[in-house]
């Protein structure tokens, strides 16, 4: 559930930066000027594959890949906190201890998943 409202705060971030900001026009001007939204988007295209597979029956559809479809969440978080560090304009450090944080997140995840399931990474 934590993971389909990232995705549907994603959605309303890209709504709002296409409508507010962009507001529906020139996107490739705003693709090539500002390559954060690149990162960006990139971040979130990972996301929809893992919001469409996210109900249990497409769990039990995928099998054991939907494990592997995943992960893909590691690549999604890294490339939205380029996303973030990229956009900045002087005072990186904010952006660094989210990145800090972000490992740590990762790290004890992982940790919390070896012990609870041996041999499941």
């Amino acid at each position: 559930m934590l993971g389909l409202f990232a995705f549907l705060y994603a959605v309303l971030h890209v709504l709002a930066f296409l409508q507010f900001i962009l507001g529906w026009s020139d996107l490739w001007a705003t693709f090539t000027k500002r390559p954060y939204i690149i990162a960006g988007a990139v971040a979130f295209l990972c996301l929809v594959p893992l919001a469409i597979t996210s109900p249990v029956s497409a769990m039990r559809w995928l099998g054991p890949y939907w494990k592997r479809l995943h992960k893909l969440i590691y690549l999604a978080v890294v490339v939205a906190w380029v996303h973030f560090l990229w956009q900045a304009r002087s005072d990186l450090g904010e952006m660094v201890i989210y990145g800090l944080l972000i490992g740590d997140f990762v790290r004890g995840a992982r940790l919390l998943v070896r012990l609870v399931q041996p041999g499941s990474l």
